[in-house]
């Protein structure tokens, strides 16, 4: 089996895959054999060359799954960790492009244009914008927001 992963390492990950096939046809009849002749000189006599090349071979087959299997999990944890890492970079970015104190202060001006002009709809529905953006912007970097906090926010 070490042998076995030591092919694949050397030849399969590379992209040599002629080369992991050919010598796993070489070796695997030879590692069956000697299998097969050490069970027989134990004293098994249910042991046959081609069981014993069955059962290396579903051997190889169930440790290669095992461990292609375990690479990918692997590889999909680091996946996940990679996009969490640049949304939070791309957030980071989004924050300091859009600078929240002009963003606010834009807001402020057009509520007092609207409240000059008697448009009190318009005028409440900037104030609702500014609050919603002030509670994004503080609320960004939190992992975790109270219930209250939340619910007090929706209201």
């Amino acid at each position: 089996m070490y042998f076995h992963f030591f092919l694949l390492y050397r030849f399969l990950r590379r992209g040599r895959s002629w080369c992991y096939a050919g010598l796993t046809a070489a070796f695997l009849p030879a590692w069956s054999y000697l299998v097969f002749r050490i069970e027989s000189a134990a004293g098994d006599s249910l042991a046959s060359p081609s069981g014993s090349f069955i059962s290396l071979l579903m051997l190889l087959l169930i440790s290669t799954g095992i461990k292609y299997g375990i690479g990918g999990m692997r590889r999909e944890i680091r996946l996940a960790e990679l996009e969490g890492r640049q949304a939070r970079t791309e957030l980071a970015l989004l924050k300091h492009q859009l600078n929240p104190h002009f963003v606010f202060n834009t807001l402020n001006n057009l509520y007092v244009l609207a409240r000059r002009q008697n448009a009190i709809q318009t005028a409440d529905g900037i104030a609702r914008m500014a609050r919603l953006m002030r509670y994004h912007f503080a609320m960004a970097d939190s992992v975790r927001v109270e219930l209250a906090r939340e619910i007090e926010h929706l209201q």
